[in-house]
């Protein structure tokens, strides 16, 4: 019986891990500017239940963009129970558990320098779901090469 995942799987393993916190941000800050550097040049990104699918840089530099393209809203996106597992020395798999709280304001808001001067209401999650995602090793480290986002529960249902 081996004695456990090696450092080099361990250091794979935070490095996808990683990824997924760093996306979360960069979507709850509107960074989405940001966001297509986290996946591989023909990565892919899914949201089925909302009717939405990006692949490669171009496609999710745009489709970022115009998805987050609103400011009026400020939300988190609470992450758990992350299970990362490495395929191959070049692949590795996760899934992780998501909440998603959101509020709407009247009025644009910057969702880290406003968090100092006004506090959004706290009120019925808008979403409680999970990541499925397919990791690559690439020339500029890892990187998501899909990432698909299911929902559980939604306030939409």
């Amino acid at each position: 019986m081996p004695d456990g995942p090696s450092i080099e799987e361990l250091l794979d393993i935070h490095n996808c891990t990683r990824l997924i916190v760093r996306y979360t941000h960069l979507i709850d800050l509107g960074r989405a500017d940001e966001l297509w550097e986290l996946f591989a040049p023909d990565g892919v990104w899914e949201f089925p239940a909302a009717g939405l699918a990006f692949r490669g840089h171009e496609e999710l530099r745009s489709g970022m963009a115009a998805n987050l393209a609103d400011r009026t809203w400020l939300a988190r996106h609470v992450c758990t129970n992350t299970n990362v597992s490495v395929v191959d020395a070049d692949h590795a798999e996760g899934l992780t558990y998501f909440i998603n709280f959101r509020h709407q304001f009247d009025h644009e808001v910057d969702s880290a320098a406003d968090l100092d001067r006004e506090l959004a209401p706290i009120g019925p999650v808008r979403h409680v779901g999970e990541y499925v995602d397919r990791f690559v090793r690439t020339d500029a480290g890892w990187r998501i090469a899909h990432r698909r986002t299911r929902l559980a529960f939604s306030y939409r249902a």
